[in-house]
């Protein structure tokens, strides 16, 4: 038997995706940590741009490429078809407007809104990184100048990623939202369901 409040296993920090793998990165780690004390879901837009900046420069070779590969990166662009994850970002405008005249439009919109802006904030931050990234690996001209659109899918599969997927730790009277690929991985068959 299990008792109450018994501690079963621990993860540790670094085996974590958080604020101070955001605030900790080299090259945009300054910037992140600056959106971070801004408050107003500044947490989470870094979060989501140490993801797609992991995403996009390393891929599947970076620190935590295989956690980052199991992510809901959808290749189909724009979202219309069937998903690996359904939420409401990956739906189409006509699908949205779907809901127009129900309580759930509003929400909807405005996620999508939050994520808009999110995106333009993570472009201007990672947006260098991410085509230097593609230079260096001698990937075609076009592909740097498209480096922007990669990045605005990326963020949606990042908050989509966040949004269903983090936990939430607290401490020191503060709630800090992390993946845990850990636990991620043990709530999640190989083909979703």
């Amino acid at each position: 038997t299990v008792e109450e409040n018994e501690m079963l296993f621990s993860v540790p920090s670094a085996a974590c995706i958080s604020l101070y793998d955001a605030c900790g990165d080299e090259e945009v780690g300054e910037p992140l940590a600056r959106l971070v004390a801004t408050g107003q879901g500044g947490a989470t837009v870094a979060l989501a741009g140490i993801v797609v900046k992991e995403w996009l420069c390393s891929g599947t070779e970076g620190p935590r490429g295989p956690y980052l590969a199991m992510l809901p990166w959808d290749a189909q662009w724009p979202p219309e078809g069937e998903q690996e994850q359904e939420h409401v970002l990956w739906w189409s405008e006509a699908q949205v407007d779907d809901l127009d005249g129900s309580d759930a439009y509003a929400d909807a919109v405005g996620i999508r809104d939050e994520v808009a802006l999110a995106s333009k904030v993570i472009k201007s931050l990672v947006g260098a990184s991410v085509r230097n990234a593609y230079k260096e690996r001698g990937e075609p001209i076009w592909n740097v100048w498209k480096a922007d659109d990669d990045i605005d899918k990326a963020v949606r599969g990042a908050f989509v990623s966040i949004l269903t997927r983090a936990f939430t730790q607290e401490q020191d009277d503060e709630e800090e939202k992390r993946l845990v690929p850990l636990l991620d991985m043990l709530q999640h068959a190989e083909e979703p369901n």
